[in-house]
């Protein structure tokens, strides 16, 4: 049996398991690449191939720094890092990708790469794009989350909830949908990341706007992890309303009559109405 060291920077490519050479066959012996030559066999040349490799690195950082929580990640490199710890795989030359898994009360907030490497926050993935020799890192960034809270007051009270109101996010939340329905008794929430926030409402019908503070709702990243708290208020427009005709002459007191016609019809002397 002739079997070659591993070395550190290169992967064995050849032998490989079950791969039979020239009078010989391929073993995968402890790690190591092997060649067995049968007893009695002619002597023969043994091939053994090697590429380089990189590698690869993920770091985590969080916002504010020196978290205790802990964050998974899958895909080239498996692992369960916290605050400024790292992970590593040694790989052949090739594109390889890892990404983030959910942890709750935290947002991937950027992932930034060195050299052959790029992030998509959306996905939480980073791509490493690995040539032989070279080593990739991609920090991701996350950033405790915060909560947007929009009530609701109508005027006159709504106490059972039938009346629903549309309220919209902007800029989007960092998860879930930007369009919430709110009531009097049923608030609407948004989960955010550090960033100013407008929160909007759809016309409804029979109902007017009369105050609210739902503009530039600021979550910096020293106030992040806070509830933010903001009111829309709205009022019953009537359902019915007056309309009034009065009769001026100039000289006043005349004892003449005018007519009036359309939504009111009268006839109408001086003053009267």
């Amino acid at each position: 049996t002739i079997c070659e060291t591993p070395r550190t920077g290169w992967r064995q490519t050849y032998p490989v398991a079950n791969d039979p050479g020239v009078n010989s066959t391929g073993l995968a012996t402890n790690g190591n690449a092997c060649y067995l030559r049968p007893v009695g066999s002619a002597v023969v040349d043994f091939v053994f191939g090697n590429s380089a490799t990189g590698i690869i690195k993920v770091t985590k950082s969080t916002d504010p720094a020196g978290a205790a929580a802990s964050f998974g990640f899958t895909g080239a490199i498996t692992a369960s890092l916290t605050h400024n710890a790292s992970a590593t795989a040694v790989v052949a030359a090739g594109t390889y990708t890892v990404s983030e898994l959910p942890t709750a009360g935290w947002g991937v907030s950027s992932i930034i790469c060195g050299s052959g490497g790029s992030g998509t926050v959306a996905n939480a993935t980073a791509t490493y794009v690995v040539a032989a020799g070279q080593t990739v890192n991609c920090t991701f960034t996350n950033t405790q989350l915060s909560t947007i809270v929009v009530d609701k007051v109508t005027d006159p009270a709504d106490l059972a909830g039938a009346n629903s109101f549309t309220v919209s996010l902007s800029p989007a939340p960092y998860a879930g949908p930007a369009t919430a329905t709110v009531t009097d008794i049923s608030p609407a929430t948004f989960t955010v990341l550090p960033g100013t926030y407008t929160v909007t409402e759809a016309a409804a019908s029979g109902w007017t706007t009369t105050s609210q503070n739902c503009s530039g709702i600021a979550v910096t990243a020293a106030n992040a992890g806070g509830v933010f708290t903001c009111t829309l208020t709205n009022t019953l427009l009537p359902t019915t309303g007056v309309i009034r005709v009065t009769k001026i002459t100039d000289p006043a007191g005349g004892a003449a009559s005018f007519g009036f016609t359309g939504a009111i019809t009268a006839s109408l002397t001086h003053n009267a109405s």
